[in-house]
């Protein structure tokens, strides 16, 4: 799009790398992602989830969690924990839904009502 002088939003760029988490194609999610930094386009929550899920998808969790701390650092919302902790618990990861119920209560979720904080109740 970019040859044929077409600069694409954030919109744009999240779509295909939705898309690209969708099918597992996380090589070609990476390389957009990387790219779109390099020309200046700042990445939004929806893109570092978009990530989050599909590294997820394929089963790199260790990489899914690398992209979370680099969200965790700009953006960081209930949705966003929620995405993390359906991840943690497909890989039975304990300790880091511990770090995460530990996130919530940074956003001001209640000890009582972390579950409320990820539904928004």
């Amino acid at each position: 799009m970019r040859e044929a002088g077409f600069s694409p939003s954030i919109v744009a760029y999240n779509t295909v790398i939705t898309g690209y988490g969708r099918v597992s194609s996380m090589d070609h999610a990476e390389t957009l992602f990387q790219n779109l930094k390099q020309i200046g386009v700042e990445p939004d929550e929806t893109t570092y989830r978009s990530l989050i899920e599909g590294w997820g998808r394929t089963g790199n969790y260790k990489q899914a969690k690398l992209y979370y701390m680099e969200m965790k650092r700009l953006v960081f919302n209930s949705s966003n924990l929620y995405t993390l902790m359906r991840l943690q618990a497909k890989h039975e990861d304990e300790e880091g839904a511990r770090r995460t119920i530990d996130d919530m209560m940074m956003i001001g979720c209640e000890k009582s009502s972390p579950g409320d904080c990820l539904t928004g109740v």
